[in-house]
């Protein structure tokens, strides 16, 4: 999955020369969380604040359709009350999100769109704060397969959905949805899991690079 990814992407900036491309930063916030089984219990994780920010890039098919990608940097985690401790947990998460956007009405004027698509995730590691009885300590994960010293799996993807609204200006304003498809725990296994689960908001703003095509008309 992460290998077809990178080659789309890589075919989208390979385009640039004979196609419409846009591209531009984008930040904005999310609410992250992980669904986590242990011994088969489903725990009850809350949804942490983190924020996400990367520059995006458009690959403009059509006036209705084109490819976005880009790299953003994710502030991933969760929140876990377990007995009488309480855990916060931040995962550092770099991303590579491929969508298929369709837009609606036409070129030139405020346009609603839709997309959906793959994602690759490269986690890089964390940490975990805990607090109870008085004491509050934290402390660093790393990530890897290896069940006794990793915190969490390096490698992670799955799909991702959203909807925005574009500006003319090229201002455009995001939210979305995303549904891993990876056991993170590195020893994990059928009644020990943890799916990342995350929806979130942004805004972005896109740089136009026309085409050698449309500069000579």
């Amino acid at each position: 999955m992460k290998r077809i990814i990178l080659i789309l992407v890589c075919l989208c900036f390979c385009s640039i020369g004979n196609a419409q491309v846009s591209f531009g930063p984008e930040a904005g916030g999310l609410f992250s969380n992980y669904i986590q089984k242990l011994n088969g219990e489903v725990l009850a994780t809350k949804a942490r604040l983190g924020l996400h920010i990367g520059g995006i890039v458009d690959y403009k098919f059509s006036n209705a359709l084109s490819l976005q990608s880009g790299v953003l940097y994710v502030m991933n985690g969760y929140k876990l009350d377990y007995f009488f401790s309480n855990n916060i947990i931040n995962v550092n998460t770099i991303e590579v999100p491929l969508s298929l956007i369709y837009k609606t009405g036409h070129p030139g004027k405020d346009r609603f769109f839709v997309g959906a698509g793959p994602y690759y995730a490269l986690n890089l590691g964390g940490t975990k704060k805990e607090t109870g009885n008085g004491t509050s300590s934290t402390t660093t994960f790393s990530a890897g397969n290896d069940g006794d010293n990793d915190g969490i799996k390096r490698n992670d993807f799955g799909l991702g959905l959203n909807v925005g609204y574009e500006l003319t200006t090229g201002l455009y304003f995001r939210v979305h949805y995303q549904l891993g498809f990876v056991n993170l725990l590195p020893a994990g296994d059928a009644d020990n899991s943890g799916y990342n689960r995350n929806y979130g908001f942004s805004v972005g703003y896109l740089f136009t690079i026309k085409s050698k095509s449309n500069k000579k008309s």
